[in-house]
């Protein structure tokens, strides 16, 4: 075997490598290492004399223009370095574009990377699943599941951010229904790519993100609508894609982010405070009206966008740092119209491929839709994965006739097995062992640690022995304009008629602790708020907030909210929550 035989198939073997392994970002390794032995390859079989201006290469070559203009955007941008660092994000898309201007796109086959891709996506959201199910008996979700539901627990917690993990799942759905619209006829093969599909479901659905679990709904519906289309008769197609749209569509509406989300428009919610993306967006589009053709450059980009929160006096993205959340008008502040027009130049070239690769169409639905509510080529992961699919779209053909043959049985049957365990294991647990409120794990979904009622102080003051939480860890507090807070939710519901809530908690505060404020709260997420505050002047001592007979129809919930102040650099003293009580009553004359 000489040495450029060699290089090729370590080169395509690093690829099926970075298909199976791009979902886990600590491996994103591996994508380096392919693209220096592509690099090699092109090198030493010296097919860099190959002509690239060619209708083929458009869609690389405008990537090259677009990340061109993020470097030249660095001239006029004071912060130089940090513009180095978002240069850094980009070096994704300058490898692959260097690598697929020189791939040869009639020789290559897609079959055996999608597949890769496919099985490495179900690979990870199992490891997500079972990791889930250890924390759950850990402990660190069982609130959540005691006291909200199953379906509040974000089965790809695992992962640092459930949206871009999210997108890349996504793309498993066009190849699953080809699965079982295409595959052997088999019904067992139909059922078990059914069953994975509907687990897909549940942990999109699990993840709350409103954007993931609308794509998954409308690529179902097309991908269904594609398959069918020639297979059955017209008659019948339409009423079968009918029902199931119906179907899907409910799952959005049922969710209880997207209900709420409907609750709180609907009783004239401002819309930035539903969703502070709004602020950020109308600011970000101030930013770039100011600087339209040429931006403010990519190191000025976030210090300039974070000034224009001060100005407009959003607290919120101000005190967190907000990036714009929207790929479009992140480009378009960093590299004005330019740049917003090769970037959208570059999605527009992906049509001219479609014969090649039946999966752009879902992958613009799902790139295009990113891009509207978060900056994806902010992150890494982002990049990475915007990378992938567009080698994988316009170099990559694809073996219709191939990848219907191939399932792994083995490995679906395991997937689909310990899925079911993990997800049923821990609503059946949740339901027999139902809220405790000597046990601080059934009704406290944040970080702390649990003590033992031997070990609290002043312990003769609370009514029996109880556990209690020790809050000890600064991390778990969020910014907010005057300093940090945490704010668990330790009951919430929602009623259609007025319904009375009592609630109460005991706290303890030790003298020597830092915590500015502490009180027990009820409250409709509108403008309904009950509160109940922990008295400093006793400070080192358990006491017992309460409230009573709060009246709330709709949403609403109960917890306890404890502030530091914004100088603070770690937490002192002891926090203690202990013993919490709650009752409804419906039945209001």
């Amino acid at each position: 075997m000489n040495i450029l035989h060699l290089l090729k198939k370590i080169e395509f073997k690093l690829f099926l490598l970075w298909s199976f392994t791009i979902f886990f970002i600590e491996l994103n390794f591996i994508f380096y290492i392919f693209s220096l032995v592509a690099i090699l390859k092109i090198i030493v079989l010296k097919e860099y004399r190959k002509k690239i201006f060619i209708k083929e290469n458009l869609t690389f070559l405008l990537i090259l223009g677009f990340v061109c203009c993020n470097i030249i955007s660095l001239t006029y941008s004071n912060n130089f370095y940090e513009g180095i660092k978002r240069i850094e994000k980009l070096l994704p898309l300058i490898f692959i574009s260097i690598i697929g201007l020189y791939a040869n796109k009639q020789l290559q086959n897609s079959y055996k990377s999608q597949e890769l891709y496919l099985y490495g996506g179900l690979f990870s959201v199992l490891v997500s699943t079972l990791y889930t199910c250890y924390e759950f008996y850990n402990g660190n979700l069982k609130a959540i599941a005691f006291n909200k539901g199953i379906e509040e627990i974000n089965f790809l917690n695992f992962f640092e951010h459930r949206l871009y993990i999210g997108i890349l799942i996504l793309m498993l759905i066009p190849m699953i229904n080809n699965k079982i619209f295409n595959g052997k006829k088999k019904i067992i093969i139909i059922i078990i790519w059914s069953l994975v599909m509907l687990i897909l479901l549940f942990i999109i659905y699990s993840t709350g993100a409103r954007l993931l679990i609308l794509l998954f709904v409308l690529l179902s519906i097309l991908s269904i609508f594609k398959e069918l289309k020639n297979k059955i008769k017209k008659a019948i197609l339409y009423p079968v894609v009918g029902i199931v749209s119906i179907i899907l569509i409910s799952i959005i509406y049922l969710h209880p982010r997207t209900n709420l989300t409907i609750y709180l428009i609907k009783n004239g919610k401002n819309l930035h405070k539903v969703d502070s993306r709004v602020n950020t967006w109308s600011s970000a589009y101030e930013l770039w009206k100011e600087n339209y053709i040429f931006g403010v450059g990519l190191g000025d980009a976030s210090k300039k966008l974070i000034e224009k929160y001060q100005k407009n006096e959003y607290r919120l993205e101000y005190e967190n740092e907000y990036n714009a959340h929207n790929q479009f008008l992140e480009t378009s502040i960093q590299t004005g119209i330019i740049g917003l027009l090769l970037l959208c130049s570059i999605l527009l070239t992906l049509l001219y491929s479609r014969k090649k690769n039946p999966y752009i169409y879902d992958f613009l639905i799902i790139i295009v839709a990113s891009f509207m509510i978060e900056s994806v080529l902010n992150r890494n992961l982002g990049t990475i994965g915007f990378a992938y699919w567009i080698f994988l779209l316009t170099t990559y053909k694809t073996d219709s006739k191939n990848i219907k043959e191939h399932n792994n049985v083995k490995f679906l049957v395991l997937f689909i097995s310990l899925s079911i365990i993990s997800i049923t294991s821990i609503y059946l647990y949740s339901k027999i062992f139902v809220f405790n409120p000597e046990r601080p794990n059934t009704y406290l979904a944040i970080p702390f640690e649990e003590l033992q009622y031997k070990n609290l102080p002043k312990k003769s003051q609370l009514p029996r022995n109880t556990n209690a939480a020790l809050i000890n860890n600064k991390k778990a507090f969020k910014k907010f304009e005057y300093g940090y807070y945490l704010a668990p939710e330790i009951y919430s519901g929602s009623y259609k008629d007025t319904v009375n809530v009592e609630f109460g908690i005991w706290c303890y505060i030790s003298k020597e602790s830092n915590i500015r404020r502490l009180y027990v709260y009820g409250w409709d997420k509108i403008n309904t708020e009950y509160k109940s505050s922990y008295d400093f002047e006793r400070k080192g001592s358990w006491q017992y907030l309460e409230l009573n007979k709060m009246k709330f129809s709709g949403n609403f919930a109960t917890g306890v909210r404890m502030d530091l102040y914004r100088e603070t650099i770690n937490l002192k003293g002891q926090v203690l929550l202990a013993l919490p009580s709650y009752s409804l009553d419906k039945n209001i004359p």
